[in-house]
């Protein structure tokens, strides 16, 4: 197999994995919706990146910037 062909096909793991991760993340939104903020800002702190990326959008929905 030759360079680009290695290129191509770790592209597209990439590419696999993040979609997946992003479909997660909706998912646990709907979970999320009812939890309070602090308990929000502990899963962008340490969760996994499916948790952060939920939790962060839902403080963005509720006016939260940045710093949380």
């Amino acid at each position: 197999m030759g360079f680009w062909n290695v290129v191509g096909e770790i592209g597209k793991a990439i590419v696999s994995e993040v979609k997946e991760t992003g479909q997660k993340a909706n998912s646990l939104k709907d979970e999320y919706q009812d939890y309070s903020d602090d308990r929000l800002k502990k899963l962008v702190r340490d969760g996994g990146n499916a948790q952060k990326m939920a939790a962060a959008s839902i403080l963005k929905q509720r006016g939260h910037g940045s710093q949380t």
